[in-house]
């Protein structure tokens, strides 16, 4: 357990205590509650301070590295005018420059600079895309744009050279043991909060096992509390599930791949591991289909309630697919 003094250094600044879920009660709400390096919290500081930002591109591929609390805390902290837009929904060029005409050249109700929040960006459409460069440029007096979502090259040089980029991938990837130990030390004040008995190796492994996602660590904290205790066997990592997995897609072993996909926690995240292994798990002749089998499954996972049952859907292709093969 901490002790008085280390609880003080790591305890968040707010939480929402009328929350049940551990991940949304101890959502970040203010800066200093970010996981982000030091010197990109000073930096958010000093907008806050200023009470002006620039245009910001936020990505990342993995899902619970904290797009939408980033977004959310500025919103929180600027205490501004915000219109959100979502980039896979409405994404017609007429009716969003409309939206964001009328927004951004209205009066401002807090005096300070509006925020314009283009969710989901990777969606937006070309034409879209090259019709916010100008806008961007056009409303830079009143309103500053924030975009978010998974793969930044899926939006046009000249937009994403108009923007200030955080690829969280990389932030992550290059921050592990500073991210790493804020991550730890966010953990045990969740666990100390909760009145949770926890062992320090425990924390650690849960860190080591699911890094980057703190969103999945949380909800693995929350499952496996049980009567005021922190309860850890084995950990499966994303990873080792993911190759399990395709060791059975191989074998088209269909009994087997259905208990295995609900056991996935994101399934989202298959799609991003297959792409960035695909060399690794296909032979080149059957990449191409694979492709097209990715980018179809993975946009009606967008629309799905059950994210695991356009998984299956592709997992089943796979099986059925003569012209895909696994190495």
């Amino acid at each position: 357990m901490l002790t008085p003094e280390e609880f003080d250094k790591i305890k968040m600044h707010a939480i929402d205590s009328n929350e049940f879920i551990w991940t949304e009660k101890y959502r970040p709400q203010t800066v200093k509650d970010l996981i982000f390096p030091k010197k990109d919290k000073d930096k958010f500081n000093e907008w806050i301070e200023q009470k002006e930002i620039p245009n910001l591109g936020v990505f990342g591929s993995e899902p619970g590295t904290g797009k939408s609390s980033f977004l959310n805390v500025l919103i929180k902290e600027l205490q501004t005018d915000t219109q959100w837009i979502n980039g896979s929904k409405e994404n017609g060029i007429d009716a969003m420059r409309m939206k964001i005409g009328n927004f951004a050249t209205s009066m401002s109700v807090t005096g300070k600079i509006k925020l314009i929040c283009m969710d989901e960006a990777d969606y937006l459409t070309l034409p879209a895309q090259s019709t916010l460069r100008s806008d961007i440029e056009q409303f830079s007096k009143n309103a500053r744009f924030v975009f978010t979502g998974n793969y930044p090259d899926k939006l046009i040089k000249p937009l994403l050279d108009r923007l200030q980029i955080y690829n969280l991938d990389d932030i992550y990837q290059n921050n592990k043991a500073e991210l790493g130990l804020q991550i730890v030390n966010r953990l045990k004040y969740i666990l100390e909060m909760e009145k949770v008995e926890y062992k320090q190796e425990d924390v650690l492994k849960i860190v080591k096992t699911l890094y980057p996602s703190t969103r999945n660590m949380i909800q693995y904290l929350q499952q496996n509390t049980v009567n005021n205790k922190l309860v850890v066997s084995s950990i499966a990592s994303p990873d080792s599930v993911y190759t399990n997995l395709l060791n059975e897609i191989k074998s088209k072993n269909f009994k087997k791949v259905r208990p295995m996909i609900n056991d996935i926690l994101i399934p989202d995240n298959f799609y991003t591991y297959v792409w960035k292994n695909m060399d690794k798990i296909f032979p080149m002749e059957s990449q191409p289909a694979v492709i097209v089998l990715l980018a179809d499954y993975q946009d009606m996972s967008q629309r799905a309630k059950n994210k695991h049952i356009p998984l299956a859907a592709l997992v089943t292709k796979m099986m059925l697919d003569t012209s895909v093969n696994l190495l």
